[in-house]
């Protein structure tokens, strides 16, 4: 389920009338709507910090004598948050010879 079909279900249960077309630059009631529900989806999330569904893996090649890298400019995360303990693995790429 989408975002905005969790807004367009609390509209429903709740009996609101209005235009349900986007959540983005959503005005009125309809705006009252989609910021509980984007409230309601934050809290959820951080009930357990370490719900599966809120993992996911990410895979990168390392550079030699760099020892750190950038979450955003490097490895492209725009929506880390915790990384996960004992879940590091290397493994070395070998290049074809010859």
């Amino acid at each position: 389920m989408q975002f905005i079909d969790l807004v367009k279900a609390l509209r429903r249960e709740c009996g609101v009338s209005g235009t349900d077309a986007t959540v983005t630059g959503a005005t009125g009631e309809w705006a009252r709507l989609v910021n509980w529900t984007a409230q309601a989806y934050t809290e959820i999330q951080m009930e357990n910090t370490d719900w599966q569904w809120m993992r996911k893996s990410k895979t990168f090649n390392t550079v030699a004598n760099q020892g750190e890298y950038d979450l955003t400019a490097d490895l492209a995360l725009t929506d880390f948050a915790d990384w996960r303990e004992k879940s590091f693995r290397v493994y070395l790429t070998l290049g074809r010879h010859g």
